[in-house]
């Protein structure tokens, strides 16, 4: 029951479906980072640290000199755009729901003011579908752009905090092996 009203709600309309859309792709970014940071920033402070100095090493060992600038350079930039996957998806979808569902708001009300050009204030249950549908879609618009908000400062300071750990790993083991040589 619960299930085929919720298949109603998102397919009755097409800003509810893109409604719906836009949340999928915020969630599914999110788990994504989530995992990535958790997996990086471990509980165990040593577990964490280990992985990273891993892929650095790797990294390091891969390159020479890319492009001229220096192999620690582009190491932390590659981590930070690897890091940084899928925030703009998130950014844009948490700015574009609540405008869908103002979309959906002004919708619903032409819809509403059709119901009564049409059959005049003697159909109340005409008027309040399309009253119904306009409240419903800035509701929905407003609860897919709230995870995002709470997400993006969350992953920003994730993102410093495994940036920190890099810069300080490229730095050391750059410095051992220029001492090595």
């Amino acid at each position: 029951m619960m299930v085929a009203a919720l298949l109603h709600a998102i397919t009755d309309h097409w800003v509810t479906a893109a409604l719906f859309g836009l949340s999928f792709c915020i969630w599914y970014v999110l788990v994504d980072r989530v995992f990535c940071f958790g997996w990086l920033l471990s509980r165990e402070k040593s577990a964490g640290k280990r992985r990273i100095v891993q892929r650095i090493e790797a990294d390091l060992a891969r390159n020479t000199i890319s492009g001229g600038a220096p192999v620690s350079i582009c190491c932390v930039r590659t981590w930070e755009r690897e890091l940084e996957k899928g925030f703009a998806v998130i950014k844009i979808a948490t700015a574009a729901a609540p405008l869908l569902g103002l979309l959906g708001t002004v919708w619903g009300m032409l819809m509403t003011f059709e119901a009564i050009a049409q059959s005049g204030t003697g159909q109340p249950a005409l008027m309040a579908d399309g009253i119904s549908y306009a409240l419903t879609t800035t509701m929905w618009g407003l609860i897919v752009a709230v995870p995002g908000m709470v997400a993006i400062p969350l992953l920003v300071r994730c993102k410093q905090r495994i940036m920190a750990e890099v810069r300080d790993v490229t730095f050391l083991q750059m410095r051992s092996s220029t001492w090595n040589d």
